[in-house]
């Protein structure tokens, strides 16, 4: 194996490294049809064979963070997604290698790597505990280097007898068909520019980010994943992973009218969808008409246009049919904009038409300007 110093940085030099120690792919297992869906028309002709499935040994759990596993994106031909995960996992490389894929090493290594000394034989680890129903093993335990003996952990369930599943914790098997939970969570409401915040989880696997629907009055308005950090989430129900989500109210609905918007976590098991919680929301300001006025004093001339728009945002188009009213010419105090200029600025006797409208509302406003 050749690895070019400063060429292609850490990850790729880890990743073809494991290959060199006879790693294949995380997306070539056998078993990858269960986590990720492989989107071939998506994929570069000639790179397609990189995403076959591979004979070989099994070592652990399906890795989304491995360092041999592809991002969404690789050998893309489109700019679009090559492999997605089956139930909204982020696939993502640890740098230099993930916590499964240190232990893969160890396992196939554990004789090369024993010293002899201080450390404990990762082959003793995960050792078998009692779960009634079923079998268990060590989880978490921790290497006393003084006896070279595994300590502490808790027992998890590893396989249930017939009849029998993990419950929610993994700590114990239960009747079948009693154990699944629906997904958790709240909407907390509005933060920012009308993004509705709030969090969700799956008890059943509280690992991964579950999918959140979005129904505004009664109509689907969009979805996306609850994958953002939300630390005080973890602290308080005690659960690993993101399960922060937001989402920004369409424009569509920025009109300056109540609605009301309803958040649904969807099950991992496919089971049920419950409602997280609804806001009633109104954005926008709900405007008037526009309408212009036009009137000539003191050998100057003032257009004073009404109900253009909120202060600080610009509702007024001001398509005008002629140049000589430059926009730069303008001030406004929010609802009203105006302008005051010379009349002799423009020829006597001169007619303009000027319209306005609004963005926000039906109609526009036109009026006749005459100078005297």
């Amino acid at each position: 194996m050749f690895v070019q110093s400063g060429g292609c940085g850490l990850a790729a030099d880890v990743h073809e490294i494991l290959h060199a120690l006879g790693f294949w792919h995380e997306q070539s297992r056998t078993d990858r049809d269960t986590f990720v869906e492989i989107l071939y028309e998506n994929i570069v002709e000639e790179y397609k064979d990189q995403f076959d499935i591979l004979p070989g040994v099994i070592l652990g759990a399906y890795d989304f963070n491995s360092i041999m596993h592809y991002g969404v994106k690789f050998f893309s031909k489109n700019g679009k997604d090559t492999i997605r995960s089956r139930k909204g996992e982020k696939i993502k490389q640890i740098v230099p290698m993930s916590g499964l894929d240190a232990s893969g090493v160890q396992e196939l290594y554990r004789s090369e790597l024993s010293s002899g000394g201080n450390e404990c034989d990762p082959a003793t680890k995960g050792g078998s505990c009692n779960i009634a129903n079923g079998v268990g093993q060590m989880e978490g335990q921790t290497c006393n280097t003084t006896n070279q003996q595994w300590t502490g952990g808790v027992c998890r369930v590893k396989s249930c007898n017939s009849g029998f599943q993990p419950d929610t914790a993994r700590a114990a098997c239960v009747t079948s068909g009693s154990n699944n939970e629906a997904p958790r969570g709240i909407v907390d409401g509005f933060i920012g520019d009308g993004i509705l915040a709030g969090w969700a989880y799956d008890p059943n696997d509280a690992n991964v980010s579950i999918a959140i629907q979005y129904y505004i009055d009664g109509a689907l308005a969009g979805d996306n994943i609850a994958n953002k950090v939300r630390t005080d989430v973890n602290d308080i129900v005690k659960i690993p992973g993101n399960h922060g989500f937001e989402f920004r109210i369409p424009n569509s609905y920025r009109n300056g009218q109540a609605h009301t918007i309803k958040a649904f976590g969807i099950d991992l098991q496919g089971q049920t969808n419950p409602e997280l919680g609804s806001k009633t929301f109104t954005l926008g300001t709900k405007l008037k008409p526009v309408s212009a006025s036009f009137s000539t004093s003191g050998g100057r001339f003032k257009i004073t246009v009404l109900n253009a728009g909120p202060r600080g945002e610009t509702k007024v188009d001001g398509t005008f049919d002629w140049t000589r009213f430059l926009p730069e010419k303008w001030s406004t105090d929010g609802n009203h904009y105006y302008l005051d200029q010379p009349l002799s600025n423009y020829p006597s006797g001169a007619t303009y038409v000027i319209r306005f409208r609004n963005p926000d509302v039906s109609g526009e406003a036109a009026i006749t300007v005459r100078i005297p």
